[in-house]
């Protein structure tokens, strides 16, 4: 393989970072860790390399393609085969030290193909766990996409009547191979202890090599948003406007207590939907950095959030965000990492149903009292939010330097290379017209 390397790093060292989708383009939490993890890296003079699966199927089933695509510091270096990566991590591994592996999503991704690439590096893999797709293809555990199915995965009785059910088996499946196939060379990660319990109750031979690192820590304490409510109650929705975040909840109760004296509602996130008598405001840390919500809550001195997430959350930033502002926290009792902070911290209420959050909030008097008996008694909220360089830094960088000498390419897959090349050539050219395809009819239809 004397040839050069087509991915261009910066860097002397590098990690490989795998999951499902550009990083760069989303807003989800997967993605908030993704873009702090590779920030603080190339601070620390570390180069990151990502890939992320582009995939065709038929009928949603047969994989038909797979392949990759690269990003390399924030750069994108285009559509790769496995092979191609294959070779590609070798070439820059003859002059750059590999540092490990971290994989934080397994949607959409061959399995074969990512074993390949991770039988070649005799290096560290992280598996970071941000929700719960390595327990159900359902990844938020929501039966059917509606209604929360409980902690436990695949159970016959349960999933039989679930749109998931041909193929949670195989699915569970799956994830135990991969567990076991790098059981020696695999630490797991997860955000809180809420995590933890959900995702070792799943996997409890696994329980020891689970570790428990949040994605920020919290410091001093936060004072501005203490004064007593003399006059409007500022309610927020936060974060962003799909169903499983509990938006649908969100809009029926809002339209039954938007004439409510005594409130005044806000939304911030992503503005897909506005509300009537709604101050709707744009937050987005992909253009604003990453304490642009908690500014925007601070800034307009909101007093209450909704986080009525309908699944259990593994982390949820929006969280502490709303807690390093002062914000009393309206939740419920399957929320998962945002309820369990709401009792620890007591700087909330955690409610049973829509019908609970409907009847509490049609006393605005209550909550007003609910807000400054916390306030007086139980506040306790912090200034800074900072990020956990546990994750970022020891973690994947306090590792053997692993040498090209290590690394393992089978002659057989380099054979017949120019039938091989043409055959990669055709499935580029399959991805790029369908990504087009899709980018098009995006803008034809939506």
């Amino acid at each position: 393989m004397n040839k050069k390397s087509k991915i261009i790093l910066e860097h002397n060292s590098y990690v490989l970072a795998i999951s499902y989708n550009d990083y760069r383009e989303s807003i989800g939490g997967t993605d908030k860790v993704i873009l702090s993890q590779k920030e603080k890296l190339y601070k620390n003079k570390i180069s990151y390399l990502f890939i992320f699966p582009q995939v065709i199927r038929i009928k949603k089933k047969y994989v038909l393609v797979h392949m990759w695509e690269v990003i390399g510091d924030g750069r994108s270096f285009g559509i790769f085969s496995t092979e191609e990566i294959i070779e590609e991590l070798q070439e820059l591994s003859k002059e750059k030290c590999f540092y490990s592996i971290s994989i934080h999503h397994l949607l959409n991704i061959y399995f074969k193909d990512l074993y390949r690439i991770l039988d070649c590096f005799p290096v560290p893999v992280f598996f970071l766990i941000h929700d719960y797709y390595s327990i159900c293809p359902q990844c938020f555990l929501l039966k059917n996409a509606k209604e929360f199915c409980g902690i436990d995965g695949y159970r016959e009785e349960k999933c039989k009547t679930c749109y998931c059910y041909p193929k949670v088996e195989k699915h569970q499946k799956q994830m135990l191979d991969f567990l076991k196939r790098y059981e020696d060379k695999l630490s797991i990660l997860v955000p809180s202890k809420s995590a933890k319990e959900i995702w070792t109750y799943n996997y409890p031979k696994w329980k020891e090599k689970v570790e428990i690192i949040p994605h920020v820590l919290i410091e001093g304490i936060y004072l501005e948003n203490r004064k007593p409510i003399d006059e409007r109650i500022r309610i927020a929705f936060v974060g962003q406007q799909i169903y499983l975040k509990g938006w649908e909840v969100w809009k029926r109760v809002q339209k039954q207590c938007k004439e409510e004296n005594g409130i005044d509602y806000y939304y911030f996130g992503h503005i897909k939907e506005r509300l009537l008598n709604t101050n709707s405001i744009e937050v987005n840390f992909q253009r604003e950095g990453r304490n642009a919500m908690l500014k925007a809550l601070r800034e307009n001195k909101i007093q209450v959030a909704i986080l009525w997430s309908i699944c259990p959350e593994t982390f949820s930033f929006t969280y502490y965000e709303c807690f390093a502002a002062g914000v009393f926290v309206i939740t419920n009792q399957n929320s998962g990492n945002i309820e369990a902070m709401v009792r620890e911290n007591k700087n909330g209420i955690v409610l049973r149903d829509e019908r609970e959050l409907r009847r509490f909030l049609s006393n605005a008097k209550l909550l007003k009292e609910k807000i400054m008996d916390w306030v007086e008694r139980d506040y306790n909220c912090p200034e800074i939010l900072r990020e956990n360089d546990v994750l970022f830094e020891n973690r994947f960088l306090d590792q053997e330097k692993f040498k090209i000498k290590d690394f393992h390419i089978e002659e057989k897959r380099i054979e017949n290379r120019q039938q091989k090349e043409f055959m990669v050539l055709i499935k580029k050219s399959m991805i790029f017209f369908y990504k087009w395809i899709k980018k098009w009819a995006v803008k034809l239809f939506y």
